[in-house]
């Protein structure tokens, strides 16, 4: 929890607004390598195949799974890094 303390004061330092661009601009940036629309909307939920779950896990991102449709949800602790590997892990999968 020691890195969770800490965020209130980091959300007041970075700005909410700017925090906000970043998010979604990593979510359009993966939108854009699965082959979707750019959207301001920093979750991006997308149909895969029955072997996407296990690759992504093994690629060690961070998802949830609801009726065939993978979810990602991108932030402040994330960056370019997380979305090409979750590309990358999804490869042909969707």
């Amino acid at each position: 929890m020691g890195r969770r303390r800490h965020l209130p004061r980091l959300l007041l330092e970075v700005g909410v607004d700017q925090i906000h661009e970043h998010d979604v601009a990593l979510a359009n940036a993966f939108r854009e390598g699965v082959g979707l629309e750019a959207s301001n909307s920093a979750i991006v939920s997308i149909e895969v195949a029955d072997a996407a779950p296990s690759r992504l896990e093994e690629a060690g991102i961070r998802f949830s799974m609801t009726d065939g449709r993978a979810r990602f949800g991108f932030h402040i602790y994330n960056d370019e890094d997380d979305v090409t590997a979750a590309v990358e892990a999804l490869h042909g999968l969707t």
